[in-house]
């Protein structure tokens, strides 16, 4: 009723999936147009080993989670895809060792505190 819920979703083993290795790309564009940003958003969205893509304030515009199954992968991906993606002036990959704390969704604590 109140719109909380927006979906459900598996939680899924990347390594059981093939994917082996994570990465974080930090992008900076050449130009902040919106006709840009718009491709540049388009782009990054209809690649499938992004899992998730975040406009930023600060030193980069965006940083994106990657997933692939090795570095080769990996490397296709940034030097291929990204790099094919209009407006992309600069790009620098993290690569993460360990996950300390996955995604768990949001805190209900303060929504209900209210109530």
């Amino acid at each position: 009723e109140r719109g909380i819920i927006q979906g459900y979703r598996a939680v899924l083993d990347p390594k059981r999936l093939g994917y082996h290795v994570q990465a974080m790309v930090m992008i900076n564009l050449a130009r902040h147009q919106a006709t840009r940003i718009e491709d540049f958003e388009a782009g990054v969205a209809a690649i499938p080993e992004v899992k998730a893509c975040f406009h930023l304030a600060g030193q980069y515009d965006y940083i994106l989670h990657l997933t692939a199954r090795d570095i080769d992968h990996l490397a296709d991906l940034v030097k291929h895809r990204l790099s094919a993606i209009g407006g992309v002036e600069k790009q620098e990959t993290f690569l993460v060792l360990s996950t300390v704390k996955a995604d768990q969704g949001y805190a209900l604590q303060p929504l209900f505190e209210s109530e």
